[in-house]
């Protein structure tokens, strides 16, 4: 395995030499290894076209990285997002029945009797805490706006953080309070102002940027682990 370590981006990689090879391929494996293939002739060329992709090959090494901490959340010793933030998941026993999750400064608890469920248990508290912190934040932002939804609704979805119906209904995917609160009041914002534009057209981004004037910097880094 070779080493590159250039402008603060820092990954290890295998180049594959093969004779015939007309072109250059860089190839991320589920795993995150990062295979290099060239011709003998183009070895030196194979290398300035690393380092133009190397930017591309962290972003992606950095995608598979979360998505297997994402595949061992619920576990003990797991870490659980929530406002932004990480928190640890310790598991302890319970003689009271059932399962549940208790939430301080410090982490998670995830409490249980017998089954160990801590996934439904994480995503009640999650549902719960949605509810609580979007409907203030809806409230906030409506009259602020002067936008009001006819009703706030909550659901889980794997990739759309929110909708806004026809009918001004908004529905919120409670997964979102993973997200920072700055994340989440865009979000919310976003819904509100389909009340009165429902598409994406240059009115209603002139409605959300009047609230966030940065509103593209926190689109386009808002990511969430569904």
């Amino acid at each position: 395995m070779l080493l590159y370590h250039k402008n603060g981006v820092k990954f290890y990689y295998r180049h594959i030499v093969k004779k015939g090879l007309k072109h250059i391929y860089i190839k991320i494996e589920k795993n995150g290894e990062v295979l290099l293939k060239s011709s003998p002739y183009k070895k030196r060329d194979a290398i300035e076209f690393l380092e133009k992709k190397s930017l591309w090959i962290d972003k992606n090494l950095q995608n598979i990285l979360k998505r297997e901490s994402r595949s061992n959340i619920y576990k003990d010793g797991g870490e659980v997002f929530y406002l932004g933030k990480s928190y640890p998941l310790v598991y302890q026993k319970s003689d009271r029945r059932g399962e549940r999750i208790v939430f301080k400064e410090d982490g998670f608890t995830f409490l249980y009797s017998d089954k160990k469920e801590p996934q439904k248990a994480v995503e009640r508290f999650y549902r719960l805490a949605a509810k609580e912190i979007f409907e203030k934040r809806v409230e906030h932002f409506s009259q602020k706006m002067g936008l009001y939804p006819k009703v706030i609704k909550f659901r889980k979805a794997k990739r759309r953080l929110g909708s806004c119906r026809y009918d001004n209904v908004l529905s919120f995917n409670y997964l979102a309070v993973k997200l920072s609160l700055e994340e989440i009041d865009y979000i919310v914002v976003h819904e509100l102002a389909h009340i009165k534009e429902k598409n994406h057209s240059k009115k209603f981004w002139s409605i959300v940027e009047k609230e966030f004037p940065n509103y593209k910097e926190i689109r386009s880094g808002i990511t969430l682990a569904l």
